[in-house]
């Protein structure tokens, strides 16, 4: 039995160190995963530079029924962003902060007169992303914008 001991201590430190390097043990005491997937990659923080100059088209839409036909389109210029759902041409100024945080001000919408229908999606579209709490994060090459009722996946368009 004596001689069992130090070879257990050894198995012991052995399986502890490999334990060790599959997830390092935080301050906090939880395990994190140290390798560099996509999702740590997706956690990094939002910039101006993943938007600016991008043209983004809605592949999903959840949250409301879309007019038959019709898409998102949200376009990214130096302190603009035009956000086209059918109809009318929706415009913010944005801007993103250190923390990834995305903020639009000071929409505006043209007023082209459309069938009641596109007229609804333009004013669902520019409360959504005027409404506070909205999250915007990428998830690959994609941007989804999610609020409290509706979320957009977004991705570069032709």
């Amino acid at each position: 039995m004596r001689h069992l001991m130090p070879s257990l201590t050894v198995l012991a430190l052995l399986l502890s160190a490999c334990a060790s390097r599959a997830g390092e043990v935080s301050s906090t005491g939880s395990a994190e995963d140290t390798s560099t997937s996509t999702e740590a990659a997706a956690a990094a923080p939002l910039t101006a530079d993943d938007l600016m100059g991008r043209t983004l088209e809605a592949t999903t839409v959840q949250g409301y029924e879309m007019v038959d036909g019709t898409g998102i389109t949200m376009t990214f210029e130096d302190e603009r962003v035009a956000v086209m759902a059918g109809c009318n041409v929706i415009r913010f100024a944005w801007s993103v902060d250190q923390d990834g945080q995305v903020s639009l001000t000071n929409g505006s919408m043209t007023r082209r007169g459309c069938a009641e229908p596109l007229m609804a999606q333009d004013r669902w579209l520019m409360d959504l992303l005027a409404g506070e709490g909205l999250t915007w994060e990428t998830d690959g090459d994609a941007l989804v914008i999610a609020g409290a009722e509706a979320s957009l996946v977004l991705q570069d368009g032709a």
